[in-house]
């Protein structure tokens, strides 16, 4: 399964956006990760649907929409409407997430489910058939610029052994202080897609992506 590098917008410089999707294009990232925070599940405010309008009109890369919100279920049809390309969210703040996977499949937009640092795994595994991806924080969800948490490795391993067992095609995703080290412990352990925000604008998307690219699909790192 090829490596996707999603570079998260919330590292962006917001003031010169369209100078950084051009940029995000030029360097070959897979997807845009758009973090969408309301002040309640986590502490911070992000941007929502009307941003991401905007984005989607000036970009053909696509967008994962990371709902770090309560009642995502209230949320699904903007982002839907707003053009989203996969939708991401929490398995701690889905009231129905069985229901929000039928929604989406509905829909025709792909589905993934985060998961917090003090949340088991286990509780995303009878949804593996279900989603396009597992996004496994590797950082408290709500905070740029935060360090790895080392002890969501064994995390990732559970994760890939569990998706391995069933047969499953579901990708592990991490987010939370991603860099060129960290991605190697995350892509040894099982993680195939990395989400990034500082890293990768503060050091240049166009290219900081291929490097990131070149080094995790090395066939000696799995």
């Amino acid at each position: 399964m090829p490596v996707l590098i999603n570079p998260s917008i919330l590292g962006a410089d917001l003031l010169h956006l369209s100078d950084e999707l051009r940029a995000l294009k030029e360097g070959g990232a897979d997807y845009i990760h758009f973090d969408v925070m309301d002040g309640r599940f986590v502490p911070e405010i992000s941007f929502g649907e009307l941003l991401l309008r905007e984005v989607r009109a000036f970009s053909d890369i696509p967008t994962d929409v990371h709902l770090m919100v309560t009642e995502s279920e209230r949320h699904l049809d903007s982002f839907i409407r707003a053009g989203a390309s996969r939708i991401t969210v929490h398995v701690e703040a889905a009231e129905d997430l069985s229901g929000i996977l039928d929604t989406l499949e509905q829909a025709g937009v792909l589905s993934g489910i985060s998961v917090n640092p003090e949340t088991p795994v286990v509780s995303v595994f009878p949804y593996l058939d279900r989603v396009d991806s597992i996004l496994v924080m590797t950082v408290h969800p709500g905070f740029g610029g935060q360090h790895f948490m080392e002890e969501s490795l064994p995390r990732i391993r559970t994760l890939r052994e569990e998706i391995v067992r069933k047969g499953s095609r579901t990708r592990i995703a991490v987010d939370g202080g991603i860099n060129t080290e960290t991605a190697l412990l995350a892509r040894k352990a099982g993680a195939d897609t990395f989400v990034s925000g500082t890293f990768v604008f503060r050091n240049g998307p166009e290219t900081v992506i291929r490097k990131l690219r070149e080094l995790l699909e090395d066939p000696q790192v799995e």
